[in-house]
């Protein structure tokens, strides 16, 4: 599905007028999308080369890392996270913006060479392997972890109270493909269809990670934040989904879009609402607007049908191309096979996530706390973002902030809310820049 961190990079690519020459090529690119969106979520020019993949991540992260892993599940005849190295890059080759094969074997280093080449693109030449064409006793996929540390400032209905200090623990599953949601009216399914192929929307999925934010004092996890489509959804733990220490986190990916959920705990299936235009955000809080809206991710338990895979978890260093590279990743598919569409154009890189002034990961967690049929929350969410833009954030992190530090002061108090009925029961690091 398109999630914000694509659309948003496409959008602004679309109405950017105006061209940047990057010091890595001679190639132009839109100052609109530069200025505006991808050099704020990774670096300046000057500081690339190359030959410079960035940071390793250390030991201790790694261990830290590997002790909170969750356990991962995908749908019946859903796709396998895979290794991007490994799996996805030796099926590509790439494509400039005549449609031209550049290499037809690249390799790590040059993509690296390339990843801010304007007009470049990555096009996937292998099958898109599903859980019901191997053996998953034999298979074993990757993860890929990350780790940062922040501060966390209360909200002003808070303000009496200490900062918090977080290590937010990333995952981010690779897929050769994104679908759409699972559950769309008849009437969106039969357009989709006719549009492309539903089950593979756009080439390469790598957006819908897994945040665990680990409190540095007490050393526990508190906070779930899932990036879904065009929003994130934070959970406080033991309050908003059971947890307890000795527990471990469970995470279903939806049918066909791929989206992470809480999984399910017994045999029914879950669905969540969810939307192609985060503008269009009021229809998950409140059901609104469902006719031109409407659509459901399908999420399997393991008593559903859902099947766990085992992974390997992986470390790339800070600057590697599957996080910074500025070209999309997967094909520039088009409408109908004929009308080039932004829609259906593969992803950048992994740091290419979100809004830019929502780049660091505990204002993600407040900004996107919410409940179902909140309907200030609603009204807050049509001011703050238009389309894929925003104006003021404050109110809403300071709305949505202010829930959430409530609920962290009530972790363990757990209420029961119809969403969550189907939740799990309890059983050198890198610096996110301000």
């Amino acid at each position: 599905m398109n999630n914000i961190r694509r659309m948003l990079f496409l959008l602004l690519f679309a109405f950017a007028f105006a061209a940047h020459s990057d010091s890595s090529n001679d190639n132009p690119w839109p100052s609109g999308i530069v200025e505006g969106f991808l050099l704020p979520l990774t670096f300046p020019d000057a500081e690339w080369s190359d030959d410079d993949f960035g940071d390793f991540t250390d030991r201790d992260a790694q261990a830290l890392l590997e002790k909170f892993r969750p356990r991962i599940y995908v749908a019946p005849g859903g796709l396998l996270p895979i290794d991007f190295y490994r799996d996805y890059l030796p099926n590509t080759v790439v494509k400039d913006d005549s449609n031209t094969i550049v290499n037809a074997t690249p390799d790590r280093r040059y993509l690296k060479n390339i990843e801010r080449n304007y007009g470049y693109y990555l096009d996937y030449q292998g099958e898109h392997i599903t859980a019901t064409a191997v053996d998953l006793s034999n298979y074993t996929g990757a993860i890929y972890g990350r780790l940062y540390r922040e501060e966390m400032r209360p909200p002003a209905a808070h303000s009496d109270a200490p900062p918090k200090h977080y290590l937010i623990l990333k995952y981010s599953a690779v897929f050769t493909a994104s679908g759409l949601p699972a559950n769309l009216p008849w009437y969106k399914g039969l357009g989709a269809a006719l549009a492309g192929d539903t089950d593979v929307w756009h080439e390469l999925d790598i957006h819908g990670a897994i945040h665990l934010l680990i409190n540095e004092a007490t050393h526990q996890p508190e906070i779930l934040l899932l990036a879904q489509h065009n929003h994130f959804r934070a959970y406080v733990l033991g309050k908003d989904i059971p947890w307890s220490a000795d527990s471990e986190i469970l995470i279903c990916y939806a049918q066909r879009s791929n989206e992470p959920y809480p999984c399910p705990a017994d045999s029914e299936v879950s669905r969540h609402r969810t939307v192609g235009n985060p503008g269009n955000f009021s229809y998950v809080l409140t059901g609104e607007n469902a006719l031109w809206d409407g659509s459901e991710d399908v999420v399997y338990g393991e008593q559903a049908g859902a099947s766990e895979i085992s992974y390997e978890l992986k470390f790339l260093p800070s600057r590697d191309p599957l996080y910074v590279s500025w070209i999309p990743l997967g094909d520039k598919m088009k409408i109908l096979g004929l009308f080039p569409t932004f829609y259906r154009e593969g992803p950048p890189g992994m740091d290419m996530n979100t809004f830019p002034d929502l780049k660091k990961y505990t204002d993600l967690a407040n900004f996107w706390y919410f409940k179902e049929g909140d309907t200030e929350a609603a009204r807050l969410m049509k001011e703050t973002v238009n389309g894929f833009e925003l104006s003021d954030i404050s109110p809403l992190l300071q709305y949505h902030g202010g829930n959430l530090w409530h609920a962290l002061g009530n972790i363990g108090k757990t209420e029961k809310h119809a969403d969550y009925k189907n939740s799990p029961k309890p059983v050198t690091l890198m610096i996110k820049p301000d």
